[in-house]
């Protein structure tokens, strides 16, 4: 059964791979690197770590408030950014926490080393927060034969604008949290009753802001390719993979097609000829639960080149079914989370923490953690650290990734991270790489 994807419900997409510059290792030349405590323009030598902060420079103050911890989260040192937003940190600390977003959030990296490139940039503030970056006003490329009604989309959600004349432009809106590369691409789809007929669509768009609108003309149709999207037989002991999404990738932008309920094995499926695919298998906390933004949640996700699609559910990750969140004596956190088996496919995870209690309304406290991992210790902070995002609440969550179009954990942390807390994997692979993974709730 293919189902549509409403508000409350995951929205989740992933690119095509390829080498991310922002992680690949230094050159090796024999220039030392920057002194202990000094700053850098370029990427370092090995002994080092290079942090780089942007995501909220329009946002909140900088330079950037650091600190850096050993393994076992014993705070060594308190430092500042440059007016940049970068750091040049030797020796390398085991973990680095970032205040940023007005000091309202908190980012840790986990399992930092020498050689790591830790960038956090991309869009700042929570993930439930869906702002209008600007409106595309389609322009259909004429009538398709037979066909009723046309819609135009962008990115992972399913407010399509429709219309049963192709004459008349559609205002498709770019939501913030529908779209992975800032909604640089839209697709539309002539259908008829029963079936998708033909798409046409365009990447490369840039938009002229939140309230503006920015003309797309689009062209010409392409006959849909009939093919089927299903699963390989499940497991004994019955479901577990819970829900797959179906995306096209329009330039370096994925559009959500439609999603499968796994509990059904095959469903016919419309899709535009020429471009690649990808596909991702979901767990949530229970079977078939909703999955909302503090969810434990793991994705599986692959680029596939045509139909047929068939996703199997023994290469899901195990279900995460509890977490927990613990006030230690010495004023620090312990953070648990309890899944059905071994993490250690997943490339990597992020767990994240509710934060109240301060001068924002709602903090937000995210860890990049290792595959593997089911529990962390909050890393010792200064006393004031707290003074405007508050101190962790609640349940926290986890989320947990295996892709390939991520190169393990070091990929994983090591690719620009925005400070959004828990609710997406957002902007967690570089652009000039074309990687983009995020989840959305509406």
């Amino acid at each position: 059964m293919l189902i549509r994807v409403g508000r409350g419900a995951l929205i989740l997409g992933v690119l095509s791979c390829g080498t991310p510059s922002s992680s690949a290792a230094p050159d090796g030349g024999t220039e030392a690197g920057p002194p202990s405590g000094g700053l850098a323009d370029a990427s370092p030598a090995p002994l080092g770590v290079f942090l780089t902060v942007t995501a909220d420079r329009a946002r909140s103050k900088l330079p950037n408030r650091v600190f850096l911890n050993d393994a076992d989260g014993k705070l060594l040192a308190e430092i500042e950014t440059d007016a940049d937003g970068k750091a040049w940190l030797s020796p390398a600390p085991s973990q680095v926490t970032i205040l940023v977003d007005g000091e309202s959030a908190l980012f840790t990296f986990t399992g930092v080393v020498d050689g790591d490139v830790l960038t956090l940039s991309g869009g700042a503030g929570p993930t439930t927060q869906n702002v209008l970056l600007g409106t595309y006003l389609v322009q259909l490329p004429g009538a398709v034969s037979g066909a009723t009604q046309y819609s135009a989309r962008v990115g992972g959600c399913y407010d399509d604008p429709v219309v049963d004349d192709p004459m008349i432009v559609l205002p498709a809106r770019v939501e913030s949290l529908c779209v992975f590369n800032k909604g640089n691409a839209v697709i539309a789809t002539a259908f008829d009753t029963t079936s998708a007929l033909a798409f046409a669509w365009k990447s490369g768009l840039s938009l002229s802001g939140p309230n503006g609108f920015t003309d797309v003309a689009l062209g010409p149709w392409a006959p849909a390719v009939r093919t089927t999207f299903g699963r390989k037989p499940l497991l004994a002991g019955g479901l577990v993979a819970d829900v797959a999404f179906l995306y096209a990738l329009v330039g370096t932008e994925p559009i959500l097609l439609t999603t499968l309920q796994l509990s059904e094995a095959e469903a016919v499926v419309d899709v535009p000829p020429g471009l690649v695919f990808r596909t991702a298998l979901t767990v949530a906390p229970e079977p078939n639960a909703s999955i909302y933004r503090d969810s434990n949640v793991t994705f599986v996700m692959k680029n596939v080149a045509s139909g047929p699609f068939v996703v199997d559910p023994a290469e899901a990750l195990p279900r995460i079914t509890s977490s927990s969140l613990v006030a230690d004596e010495d004023g620090r956190f312990s953070v648990r989370w309890s899944p059905a088996g071994s993490l250690a496919g997943a490339d990597g995870g992020l767990v994240g923490l509710s934060l109240a209690g301060g001068a924002a309304p709602r903090g937000s406290w995210t860890f990049v953690v290792p595959p593997g991992a089911t529990e962390l210790r909050t890393p010792q902070l200064s006393s004031n650290a707290f003074r405007y995002s508050g101190t962790p609440i609640g349940v926290p969550g986890a989320i947990f990734l295996d892709s390939d179009a991520v190169d393990g954990f070091k990929q994983f942390r090591t690719t620009p991270t925005p400070p959004d807390g828990l609710g997406a994997f957002r902007r967690l692979l570089p652009e000039q790489a074309g990687l983009r993974w995020r989840t959305v709730t509406r």
